[in-house]
């Protein structure tokens, strides 16, 4: 008996579904498309496989190192040392560096930025070699990337640069890095560009982020009755409890815009210790969709009753997509139902515009992380090459996201997960 065979003799309503052969096809579409010319065709299933964390899913990931498409090669780097790969900050940055290879300065700017986002320093060493580039974006990067890192040994060196630095952006970049690195040169610096304005240049406002947050909030607090812009650049830096007293300040801002910025930021941030200044908002109807949003992110019950109810008494339609990607932040048990509900009727997405594939798109990427066994045989039909052949890059990615989908469920699913082990371990005997 195969390891999915039980689901076809238990409690099941359709006896005849094949588990083991949609989950081989699942397989099959990856690796049909990995195989592809089309860099856009592999692109859409390495982002699709890189859901399944299982030691087939790493397989299957694993070959985007060998990637010949540069951009698709930089996403797998990246995605990789995301998960803790941190020996390929090397490999990035000589990307990055590399005036030969065939990407744009914004391109170049991002790998080091994203490195920047690590408390990795092992990249230091890598970083720093880069500060003798003849661009001087990528400079500015990489001092700012630098400050993220943490490498201590990275003091001398910047210091050294600063004394060659004539532009204002890369002396501010200089000043951010070494006063994470607590020298009061690097605090003088920065001081230097926000004195005596209440309304500084965004540019620089953003590189806050690369310095610890007691250090930014300094700035943050300076700025909190700024211009709107300056206000809402705030608000989307602040990333944890550590910032909620400030979120708390803009949720009772005057403007409707920074307060809705407030809202969306604590959906992210998750704190539940802003939900009665929530509550006292939802009068505002300017307000209202968001704070119904929070409410729900935030397991209040009757809002998660009435965003459930309006997507399941809707059609793909109606303009539901923001009510679908907040539905994806409740880990509640109807969620899958409904989800089920609306794609059940969906048997063809050749006639779908672009509109409803978006949300059928959301709804799957949501049963990546919610969906259950019910699901399985729904999406199931989305599962064809035929998108591969023609090169329908939107249906390829539902195709993809569908196996994905599949995959994730019943790696989920208990039953499942043990037999499967149990038939692994007797195949190693």
């Amino acid at each position: 008996m195969g390891f999915l065979d039980f689901l076809s003799k238990k409690q099941v309503k359709e006896p005849e579904i094949n588990y083991e052969a949609i989950i081989a096809n699942c397989w099959n579409i990856f690796r049909q498309g990995l195989k592809h010319p089309n860099p856009a065709i592999r692109r859409t299933v390495e982002q699709s496989v890189w859901n399944i964390d299982t030691p087939e899913g790493k397989r299957f990931f694993a070959t985007g190192m060998q990637e010949p498409d540069i951009n698709n090669k930089i996403f797998c780097l990246e995605k990789l040392y995301e998960r803790g790969g941190w020996r390929l900050s090397e490999n990035l940055i000589k990307i990055a560096l590399d005036d030969d290879q065939d990407i744009s300065l914004e391109q170049r700017e991002e790998i080091i930025y994203f490195l920047g986002v690590f408390s990795d320093s092992n990249s230091a060493d890598f970083l720093l070699a880069g500060l003798k580039h003849k661009e001087l974006r990528l400079r500015i990067a990489i001092l700012f990337a630098i400050s993220g890192v943490k490498g201590s040994q990275s003091i001398a060196q910047i210091e050294e640069h600063l004394k060659t630095v004539t532009d204002d952006f890369e002396k501010f970049a200089c000043g951010i890095a070494l006063y994470q690195f607590n020298k009061n040169e690097g605090k003088n610096i920065v001081d230097e560009f926000f004195s005596n304005t209440n309304e500084p240049k965004i540019e620089y406002l953003q590189k806050l982020k690369f310095i610890d947050f007691n250090k930014a909030q300094i700035y943050f607090n300076q700025f909190s009755k700024s211009n709107d812009e300056v206000k809402k650049t705030i608000i989307r830096m602040i990333e944890d409890n550590r910032g909620i007293d400030l979120i708390k300040l803009f949720l009772h801002d005057s403007s409707n815009d920074v307060a809705n910025t407030a809202i969306n930021q604590v959906i992210q941030i998750g704190s539940r210790s802003t939900i009665d200044i929530i509550k006292q908002l939802k009068n505002n109807p300017a307000l209202e969709k968001n704070v119904k949003y929070a409410l729900a992110a935030f397991s209040d019950k009757e809002a998660i009753k009435e965003l459930e109810d309006k997507v399941k008494n809707s059609s793909l339609e109606f303009d539901t997509l923001e009510d679908l990607q907040v539905l994806g932040l409740i880990n509640d048990q109807n969620v899958s139902e409904i989800l089920d509900k609306i794609l059940i009727s969906i048997d063809n997405i050749d006639n779908c515009s672009d509109q409803q594939l978006e949300k059928i798109k959301v709804a799957i990427q949501i049963l990546i992380k919610f969906g259950k066994m019910s699901s399985i045989i729904i999406i199931d039909k989305y599962c064809s090459l035929k998108y591969l052949e023609n090169e329908d890059i939107k249906r390829w990615e539902l195709s993809c996201n569908s196996a994905a989908a599949i995959l994730c469920t019943a790696e989920r699913n208990t039953t499942y997960y043990t037999l499967r082990k149990k038939v692994q371990d007797e195949q190693q005997q």
